[in-house]
């Protein structure tokens, strides 16, 4: 990891399994995490996989993946996010890894990724995927 294009951080997230990639989220945009029922959206933004519901509130399930959309419902694990208002946006991952430390984020941005998506390093030295929630609901969803 070449210092001079990271800042140094102290925060600790939330560790995803999104298809190959290993996927951040901190902890404090994190509400919970459920299994729901995905069902998906026609003409909705490429990256909603669908609606689910967890508790009569609608959540929006946001897949990083890039897989095609199942053209059925179909259950996924839903990382809920913190948010006001009456819809949940959730990412979907495919597998909960834990809690990781991250001790640095990467200050060059790659124009490659969506501007709510960029690299964090953990303290064990691994590069991950790092989600800001609120930029990715602003993006995919309109204005909060």
């Amino acid at each position: 990891m070449d210092s001079s294009t990271f800042e140094p951080i102290d925060a600790r997230a939330l560790e995803l399994q999104i298809g190959k990639a290993r996927v951040a989220i901190d902890l404090d945009q994190v509400d919970r995490v459920v299994e729901t029922v995905c069902t998906p959206m026609p003409m909705a933004h490429r990256l909603v996989r669908g609606i689910g519901f967890d508790d009569n509130r609608p959540i929006v399930c946001v897949a990083l993946s890039g897989k095609a959309a199942h053209p059925s419902a179909e259950q996924v694990t839903a990382v809920l996010l913190v948010g006001a208002g009456s819809v949940v946006w959730a990412v979907c991952a495919d597998h909960v890894l834990g809690v990781v430390p991250l001790i640095g984020r990467s200050t060059v941005p790659d124009a490659r990724l969506p501007r709510w998506l960029t690299r964090v390093f953990s303290k064990d030295g691994r590069s991950l995927a790092h989600v800001n929630s609120v930029q990715l609901v602003v993006d995919i969803g309109g204005p909060a």
